[in-house]
């Protein structure tokens, strides 16, 4: 499913995740960069390996594995920044810039530790964004569910729906493929269980933080207040 637009204009300027797009392509650019072994090792070292993060080694891989995508693999991050741009401005508009960073990280990390947790076994990287954009993704469905997205399908074409039919439509694919990779036993290729966490995650992380957003916007308010209704009164006096 290809996401081409979402009929939510966003009235605030996206400067973290414009930021979040420019360094995930400024990374993918480098690595394309680069000759094949050196990709390779780079991918092994910031790629998250569920055996060496299982024991404890390389922790911090699982954020950095967020920002490299397979340089073999250029449709993979077209569609994610794609994604990324569509639905991140208007979340960062509803939590806030530092909110949002905040969020786009603990998305992603809780995204690679579904992954990590449930293929503890498996020595391939995993590498890309996509945990943490389904993050993004499931805080969308919660704050803009009636909203209407534009996107591509290869069976059904063009189709406009609201968030809530597209993002139906999306888990259900990441539970089918998900489950049919369980039973082969086989966590490989796509990371079916990360884009899950990283969407679950969403869901239930962004209230809480646009509920912190608006506490702190009310409290900067009551701040303010007196300094004002004081000035006031010096005038009049």
């Amino acid at each position: 499913m290809l996401p081409l637009r979402v009929y939510n204009p966003s009235f605030r300027l996206p400067l973290v995740n414009s930021l979040l797009l420019a360094v995930n392509l400024v990374v993918f650019f480098y690595l394309m960069a680069l000759p094949g072994q050196e990709v390779t090792n780079l991918v092994l070292k910031y790629g998250a390996v569920p055996e060496k993060v299982w024991q404890g080694e390389s922790w911090w891989s699982v954020l950095t594995a967020m920002f490299v995508h397979d340089v073999n693999r250029t449709p993979h991050i077209i569609l994610n920044m794609l994604t990324l741009a569509i639905f991140g401005g208007n979340i960062e508009g509803a939590l806030g810039h530092f909110r949002y960073l905040a969020f786009y990280l603990l998305g992603g990390l809780i995204a690679a530790m579904t992954h990590v947790s449930i293929w503890h076994g498996q020595s391939a990287a995993m590498i890309g964004a996509s945990g943490a954009i389904s993050a993004v993704m499931g805080a969308y469905l919660v704050i803009y569910p009636r909203c209407t997205v534009l996107f591509f399908t290869p069976f059904l074409g063009l189709m406009r729906q609201p968030v809530l039919v597209y993002m139906f439509i999306w888990f259900a694919v990441q539970i089918g493929y998900g489950y049919v990779r369980l039973k082969q036993g086989d966590g490989g290729g796509v990371a079916w269980f990360a884009h899950l966490g990283g969407f679950v995650a969403g869901i239930a992380l962004v209230k809480p933080l646009q509920i912190l957003k608006i506490h702190s916007s009310r409290r900067q308010a009551h701040v303010a207040a007196p300094g004002r209704v004081g000035q006031d009164r010096q005038t009049i006096l």
